[in-house]
């Protein structure tokens, strides 16, 4: 990859940090991997038949929705790099690393995931994956990354902050790449419990409605993704996308933006008002139920009347049932205390 020198530059002021020096391999990096897809992308967008078909199926805000993402891809995480900026992406990394990093009880929460996936590939697959993977965890493993590159990148595109960390160039010292390539090992290696047997249920599902192989793994990533969300520029939505000041704001939010995108779209797919019940009520509740008692049985706390127990359970149960929901929508979740 090589590119001339402009013999003239005008209105692009010099950077006098060294951002650039890790900036141009990001840019040809993601220019690389970027250049053909978006060739070929623009040239569908700008056919006359989809656009039509699309406005018509859908509505021309969803088209607007759909070039957007486009854009954003195109650009990629080419944003802002003055102070400000830069700061505020710096603590917006190191907030997660302090919230999520070297922690027990949060990567054990990982397995609330298991709800999300009942969702979207059904209970039955959800339990077939999980008996596959229990009676043989390696080989599961070996074979789902063997066949989904998605899956072989899974531990370093989990979620949005995670991404970050692991896939941009820049200096680092030897501690701290130590420190990094570890901080978040926990809850990546409870989070891919979750992961691999809902790919391996929604890959044999695929593979029972008679589709090829390669068809069958392009169902089962998908599942992964929209009920445990990615870290992926491409997954990321334009909520979460932008500058260092964004991210910031939208910190933690990956998860929850996955849990609503899930309801969104079960509202409107779900085909009896008893499955977008009970879709709901594994979304929205049975999460936080498992939860609380997954904190309340493993952190002890030194009160032996069970009675009390249950009651503050349920009282600490309805207490996270209001915050979680508040925990949906960016600017109202900060006004949960």
């Amino acid at each position: 990859f090589t590119k001339n020198r402009a013999e003239r530059v005008e209105n692009m002021p010099v950077s006098l940090t060294l951002d650039a020096l890790f900036g141009g391999p990001n840019d040809v990096i993601h220019d690389l991997c970027w250049h053909e897809w978006l060739i070929q992308t623009n040239r569908l967008m700008n056919d006359s038949k989809f656009q039509t078909a699309v406005r018509e199926s859908y509505g021309v805000e969803f088209y607007k929705q759909l070039k957007s993402w486009v854009e954003r891809n195109a650009r990629g995480d080419n944003v802002s790099s003055s102070g400000l900026d830069a700061a505020a992406r710096l603590i917006s990394r190191n907030i997660a690393a302090v919230g999520l990093g070297y922690q027990i009880l949060n990567s054990i929460m990982q397995v609330t995931g298991f709800a999300n996936a009942v969702v979207r590939i059904g209970e039955t697959w959800v339990g077939h994956g999980i008996k596959e993977y229990i009676t043989s965890p390696r080989e599961s493993v070996r074979m789902v990354q063997g066949k989904s590159e998605f899956m072989r990148n899974r531990a370093r595109t989990q979620f949005k902050e995670l991404a970050e960390l692991k896939n941009m160039v820049r200096g680092q010292s030897k501690s701290e790449r130590s420190w990094r390539s570890g901080v978040y090992v926990m809850m990546t290696y409870m989070q891919r419990t979750v992961d691999v047997p809902t790919w391996m249920g929604a890959y044999d599902k695929a593979m029972q409605t008679g589709v090829t192989e390669d068809e069958a793994i392009a169902i089962a990533d998908p599942a992964v993704i929209d009920s445990q969300g990615s870290g992926l520029l491409t997954d990321q939505s334009a909520m979460e996308s932008g500058g260092g000041l964004h991210r910031l704001y939208t910190a933690f939010y990956s998860y929850m933006n996955t849990v609503l995108n899930q309801a969104i779209v079960s509202g409107y797919t779900a085909k009896t008002k008893g499955k977008m019940a009970s879709d709901m009520l594994m979304l929205l509740v049975v999460p936080v139920v498992m939860n609380r008692v997954i904190r309340d049985v493993l952190v002890p706390s030194g009160d032996d009347d069970d009675e009390k127990f249950w009651q503050r359970l349920a009282r600490r149960a309805a207490e996270d049932q209001v915050a979680y929901l508040f925990g949906l929508f960016v600017g109202v979740r900060e006004l949960n205390d």
